[in-house]
């Protein structure tokens, strides 16, 4: 038992010094994931003008993501504290981030068009231009910049967002997906 407390004590002195920038790290892993759905969304449905709900990935998401971390890192993950955080987090990214809606607009979509691996790949091939323009664009941006400051929420938006954008339009060419309400 006495062990197991100075190991505890341990842990926790190793801990302290790197809370400001593990919350640094959730928030830019919050806003990457928030650029990035803005992206895929715009790139699939060819809305240009189209912003993330205010609530996706907001404080309170940040906040959960971070209290999951730090209680991984203290070795208390399974209490029902954790169980609750972990539950808002899930919740929040399904109700606020248009992900889900997005896979159904997609799963709908597939139930009324041939979304085959050969349909996709014929797709594929008839687009063979904007694909190509898409991942050449998709390299650019990854091998040619370095990654944004961890605390420039601008320059984080600037990167991830055109990455979204071409992993959209890349899922809307294979899938030829055209978006119709149901």
């Amino acid at each position: 038992m006495l062990l197991e407390l100075q190991m505890q004590h341990q842990i926790q002195l190793l801990i302290k010094p790197i809370q400001p920038q593990m919350l640094a790290l959730t928030r830019y892993i919050g806003w990457a994931v928030k650029n990035i759905q803005i992206g895929v969304y715009r790139g699939l449905y060819k809305s240009s003008s189209y912003m993330a709900n205010a609530k996706c990935m907001d404080r309170d998401s940040i906040d959960n993501m971070y209290f999951l971390y730090m209680s991984y890192l203290n070795n208390t993950l399974f209490n029902y504290t954790v169980f609750q955080s972990a539950r808002d987090l899930l919740y929040y990214f399904i109700q606020h981030c248009e992900f889900d809606d997005m896979l159904n607009d997609i799963s709908v979509f597939c139930s009324k068009n041939d979304c085959s691996i050969i349909q996709m790949s014929q797709n594929l091939m008839s687009n063979v231009i904007g694909l190509s323009t898409a991942i050449a664009e998709q390299a650019a941006l990854i091998q040619g910049g370095q990654l944004p400051l961890i605390t420039d929420e601008k320059a984080v938006s600037n990167f991830y967002q055109p990455i979204g954008n071409n992993l959209g339009k890349e899922i809307r060419f294979a899938l030829n997906f055209v978006f119709r309400q149901y």
